[in-house]
């Protein structure tokens, strides 16, 4: 019997040691500096570099994986390591490659497809911030009525527990929260840079209150807005914009006012929505909750 660590490292981890390899030369890192930021050997190295980027991608696309899915991660990862931040590029890698590994033991082990049932084919690794996520989520999705704060481009909820510098530093939904009947679902697992534009928004708050660690983005109606204002919230609004970076430029301008609220009406491929901010995920908790309750 193998266990997922066996088979992370007799099928998965040489294909994604490859990939990285190729990416890092792709960003114009020697063979020596890779050797020694990977902790291999530089004949290591080389010898991932004799094969195709097109070879490991096959192999890992062989085996069942989502290589779109697997390439974002790796990006990601190494835009951390990029940073100096070597402990997260080793998190990000390693719950990876637990979840490619059980994933794996799912379709190709009867015996322990039963339990993948139970599990849903995942294993998390214990990120302390993302399992406050994980918890926040939980209760977000059991708020009644939160269906009908869903936008029509989705919802997200982005969370910099610590100060952000980029996007890799917000915890966010890869595929959003979306209406499906009469309920609100999560797509995806929360991770690291799984969210661009609204931990973009989320980023520029924090520069002129970086007391906010949270951001999410809810349908725009008035209703909604005379909730706000009889919450006393201080709501700011832009557009509508006729590119997106009029949009940004927008936001970036209605920062300055240290708003709780910005309501975008939206543009040119943009859907108008309303931004919330707050210092906390419960207290988003508690402010989409007080809306869905309300409208």
């Amino acid at each position: 019997m193998l266990f997922p660590q066996e088979i992370a490292a007799k099928k998965i981890i040489p294909s994604l040691k490859g990939v990285i390899v190729h990416k890092m030369i792709d960003m114009g890192y020697s063979q020596h500096r890779i050797a020694r930021l990977l902790e291999i050997s530089q004949p290591q190295v080389h010898k991932y570099v004799t094969r195709s980027l097109i070879y490991y991608y096959d192999y890992l696309k062989a085996l069942g994986f989502d290589v779109e899915y697997i390439d974002r991660v790796i990006d990601i990862a190494l835009k951390l390591l990029s940073r100096g931040d070597k402990p997260r590029f080793v998190l990000v890698l390693t719950n990876l490659i637990d979840s490619l590994s059980i994933q794996l033991l799912c379709t190709t082990k009867p015996y322990f497809k039963e339990l993948c049932r139970e599990t849903g084919n995942t294993l998390k690794f214990n990120d302390p911030f993302i399992e406050e996520y994980r918890l926040f989520l939980e209760k977000l999705l059991i708020i009644r009525g939160l269906e009908k704060l869903v936008p029509e481009v989705g919802m997200n909820i982005v969370y910099a527990p610590k100060p952000p510098s980029d996007t890799t530093d917000v915890i966010g939904l890869p595929g959003r929260i979306i209406r499906k009947g009469d309920r609100a679902v999560a797509i995806g697992e929360p991770m690291y840079g799984a969210s661009r534009h609204l931990a973009r928004v989320l980023i520029l708050m924090t520069r002129t209150r970086p007391e906010i660690k949270v951001a999410s983005n809810i349908r725009y109606d008035d209703r909604i807005l005379r909730l706000l204002d009889k919450k006393g919230l201080k709501i700011i609004k832009t557009g509508p914009h006729s590119s997106r970076s009029d949009f940004w430029n927008s936001i970036e301008h209605a920062v300055k006012n240290k708003p709780d609220a910005i309501a975008d009406s939206g543009g040119m491929g943009l859907e108008p929505v309303i931004y919330l901010f707050t210092d906390s995920l419960d207290e988003m908790l508690s402010l989409i909750e007080y809306i869905a309750t309300r409208y």
